[in-house]
């Protein structure tokens, strides 16, 4: 089977930090982890801002492609991409370690793994999460989160939710914009 590559994201790349640019200030000698990283664009804005250790995740094989392709140049950079389906939840951060990071974004990610994943996603072995395995991976990745959590959906429905979830792991919401052109933003901090 082979993945066809599409267009996957709403919006212009140069936007996908649009409303969580706070988190820029914070990335100096950060370590970073993109849940969902597309191409890796996110990452590599935190990377030209002083994030010392950056790590992405995604599905389609092509994004992560991109992704390393971006870093290509980037010499002592200590960045991983993979390809992983994130429906395996906690699962699917195996090939980072059981480590914590300062910064965890998940951006534009949460919608798509809440409803049944699109044919090319299906093609690629994706099964869809339950609302109570979907909450429990937010969770997990709440209790790797040291310092900040920044998260992107389309509208505010799953706002609630998540701050239930980070919640749990110990993380308050400290920043909300509706103003972005691609959906909602927040940050969530711990303490």
């Amino acid at each position: 089977m082979i993945y066809q590559p599409g267009r996957r994201v709403v919006g212009k790349h140069s936007v996908r930090l649009n409303g969580l640019t706070d988190l820029l200030f914070h990335a100096p000698g950060a370590s970073v982890l993109d849940v969902g990283c597309n191409r890796g664009i996110q990452l590599y804005e935190m990377y030209l801002n002083g994030a010392r250790l950056v790590h992405g995740i995604d599905l389609a094989p092509d994004a992560i492609e991109n992704a390393r392709a971006i870093f290509a140049d980037e010499v002592g950079a200590q960045v991983q991409f993979e390809v992983g389906d994130l429906t395996r939840g906690a699962a699917a951060l195996a090939p980072f370690g059981d480590g914590n990071y300062d910064i965890v974004m998940m951006i534009a990610t949460y919608h798509k793994l809440a409803r049944p994943p699109s044919k090319p996603y299906q093609e690629l072995g994706a099964q869809g999460m339950s609302a109570d395995e979907l909450s429990e991976f937010v969770r997990h990745l709440g209790r790797r989160t040291t310092k900040f959590f920044a998260f992107k959906a389309p509208n505010m429905d799953a706002f609630a939710q998540i701050d239930k979830d980070m919640s749990n792991a110990g993380l308050r919401r400290v920043h909300t914009s509706e103003m972005c052109t691609i959906g909602p933003a927040g940050i969530w901090r711990r303490g």
